[in-house]
């Protein structure tokens, strides 16, 4: 518990800063949209752009910020900084694998609900996992004091995977096919 106070700590009063003005965003957003969209579209598509910009916030706050006294290291050896982390601590090496599937989960997830064109599960593990060999060639280029490591790339692609398909189940059950938009297709004829 000691760890994740002091891995997510600092980000407390950010988001309590940011979630008010993430609300108006969206409203106005929204608002600006509803030119073009019908006020439900509008509202949907913008709720959805800023939950996205609401979860990379964290994502880049994550990976970015510099550890201090850590070490710089490259590590392209699959399971290599997995199995390295229980010799340490059997706690350590669990908070470091869920936290690498969590990491890009909310992504997978709210990404395939935005963009039809994102709604297949081969789309989701390519983005997931450029976007995730980006952080980790940011992270070594950078010098921040964190490992890259191709364990970080696999286990941030599953957690989106596994967002993905929460997110085309969840479609599915409301009766969306992949290139319908989830409002249009909800509504009934009379609405």
């Amino acid at each position: 518990m000691e760890q994740l106070w002091r891995t997510f700590g600092n980000l407390i009063p950010i988001v309590l800063i940011v979630t008010p003005m993430l609300v108006v965003g969206w409203w106005a957003l929204a608002v600006r949209r509803r030119g073009r969209q019908a006020a439900v579209q509008a509202y949907w598509t913008s709720g959805l752009d800023i939950l996205i910009a609401l979860f990379t916030l964290p994502v880049l706050y994550l990976v970015f910020v510099p550890i201090p006294g850590g070490v710089n290291n490259i590590s392209l050896v699959p399971g290599s900084e997995v199995a390295k982390a229980f010799t340490y601590s059997s706690e350590a090496a669990v908070m470091q694998i869920l936290g690498n599937l969590v990491l890009l989960t909310p992504l997978g997830f709210l990404v395939p609900l935005r963009t039809a064109r994102m709604r297949s599960l081969t789309r989701v593990i390519l983005g997931a996992a450029l976007v995730s060999i980006a952080i980790e060639i940011l992270q070594a280029v950078l010098g921040i004091g964190r490992i890259s490591t191709v364990d970080d790339v696999i286990l941030n692609t599953i957690g989106a995977f596994v967002g993905a398909l929460l997110a085309l189940l969840c479609l599915k059950l409301i009766g969306v096919r992949a290139n319908e938009n989830p409002v249009r297709a909800t509504r009934s004829e009379g609405d």
